[in-house]
């Protein structure tokens, strides 16, 4: 059954869908009638499902069939900081990312990040993330924060309790990432962050600083990763431990 966003959802018999970009999905993309069936969803756990009694150019007249709240499942939550890559799109990681069930999003601008972006990409960011919240059957949304530069970031989770942050980097002492999370303290943790260096990895100063807020530096193999490939793989392997 084909999902929609909506923020306003609630217990209700009937609401209106008017999304510019929900509203073309709808009727251009799927081309769904009068009469259809489909599912609403807010990224808050609430999961409706609808049926269109009425369809125009600015609205969908939807009632109400079903509705219920599911409550966010007991996993630790999953942070990613990924410095903003040069060659591949940032839009490519968070896709993947909220897919492989990633809580928040962090883009970081590092030393050696070349891109500046513009301070309205965080508006495409989110749109981003919902989709794929959609695509995956996920019912709560990730939060997607605007860039912030690297100190600026370690101030602002370091004070956060129950968080656990792992730093993958190509040097010095460094314990492999299936141990780190094995360890049954870490394994208790209320959010795991990871932090994923640019090309040419982070800074000295950068992982000193991670290091000083109480970043454990991990290893993610042999292989040197892209930035895309690394943020992809530590969600992955994360998601699937806590499955």
């Amino acid at each position: 059954m084909p999902r929609f966003f909506i923020h306003q959802l609630a217990r209700v018999d009937q609401l209106k869908l008017d999304s510019k970009d929900e509203l073309r999905h709808l009727a251009c993309v799927l081309r769904l009638k009068e009469g259809d069936e489909l599912e609403l969803v807010n990224g808050c756990g609430d999961l409706a499902t609808a049926v269109i009694v009425r369809l125009t150019t600015a609205f969908v007249q939807l009632r109400i069939l079903s509705f219920e709240h599911i409550e966010r499942a007991g996993a630790p939550q999953l942070l990613l900081g990924c410095a903003i890559p040069k060659r591949s799109k940032l839009e490519d990681i968070i896709d993947k990312a909220v897919q492989l069930g990633v809580d928040e999003f962090f883009p970081l601008i590092t030393e050696r990040t070349e891109v500046r972006p513009r301070p309205q990409i965080v508006e495409r960011y989110r749109k981003v993330a919902v989709a794929a919240v959609k695509q995956s059957g996920r019912l709560w949304s990730p939060v997607v924060h605007p860039p912030q530069l690297f100190p600026e970031f370690i101030a602002s989770v370091s004070a956060r309790t129950g968080l656990t942050m792992f730093i993958p980097w190509l040097g010095g002492e460094r314990v492999a990432l299936r141990q780190a999370l094995s360890e049954p303290l870490r394994s208790q943790a209320g959010s795991l962050l990871f932090l994923i260096g640019p090309e040419g990895d982070f800074s000295p100063r950068e992982v000193s600083l991670a290091c000083t807020a109480g970043a454990l530096p991990v290893s993610l193999g042999d292989n040197i990763l892209r930035v895309d490939t690394a943020a992809i793989a530590v969600s992955a392997f994360t998601r699937l431990l806590y499955a």
